[in-house]
């Protein structure tokens, strides 16, 4: 329950200090997220644990993500870089649990990604290499979490699960609003899913 009512608290803290316009505190709590998620994840776990390993890479990367749009956001296509291999640790973490393979759950995820891919392929042109591993990226994260909750059954693989899905939320919301024109409320719901991701991937780790 604390995990979940301090990681509520810093989230609720960071949208606040966004709807407020106040860019410094906001990049500010933004990075507080991250760096307590590492912190959390250092003191709950074995060090020697495999999957704790691949996240705090995860984490890394994230951070390094965080330091090309705080300090050069027209260096998208690194961001891009940096969070498919945060993502890439993120799933040989969910990899390194599974014990069963069952392919209904790659080829629906698959199928579905293909269907976003091709209607976002407009908005794509100029990067469309790092766009499809991304894509790829994704498809086997989403894939490694949800084979994990379905040899688990259990709520902590589900919000593993649901965090990725909401990751893959994000890339979405980030190329509409990036590369297309920004819907209402559009960078809200961005970091509504990227940091809520976050924090339901790390808590099957943190709560275990």
């Amino acid at each position: 329950m604390w995990y979940w009512l301090l990681m509520g608290a810093l989230l609720l803290l960071m949208l606040s200090l966004m709807k407020l316009n106040k860019p410094k505190l906001f990049s500010a709590s933004k990075l507080t997220i991250l760096v307590t998620l590492t912190v959390i994840l250092l003191t709950s776990l074995e060090i020697t644990h495999i999957a704790s390993l691949w996240s705090f890479f995860a984490l890394a990367f994230f951070m390094l993500c965080y330091g090309v749009d705080a300090f050069a956001p027209r260096h998208r296509v690194l961001q891009l870089i940096f969070f498919s291999i945060a993502c890439l640790g993120y799933s040989l973490d969910f990899w390194a649990q599974v014990e069963t393979l069952n392919w209904a759950v790659p080829i629906a995820l698959f199928a579905l990604i293909v269907v976003v891919f091709f209607l976002l392929l407009p908005l794509l042109e100029s990067f469309i290499i790092e766009a499809s591993l991304v894509a790829v990226i994704l498809w086997q994260l989403s894939w490694a979490s949800g084979q994990l909750w379905q040899d688990q059954h259990s709520l902590l693989a589900l919000s593993g699960f649901i965090g990725t899905l909401l990751l893959a939320a994000s890339v979405l919301i980030w190329s509409i609003h990036y590369l297309k024109k920004p819907f209402k409320f559009s960078y809200e719901w961005l970091m509504l899913c990227y940091f809520s991701a976050h924090i339901l991937v790390v808590a099957p780790l943190v709560l275990q």
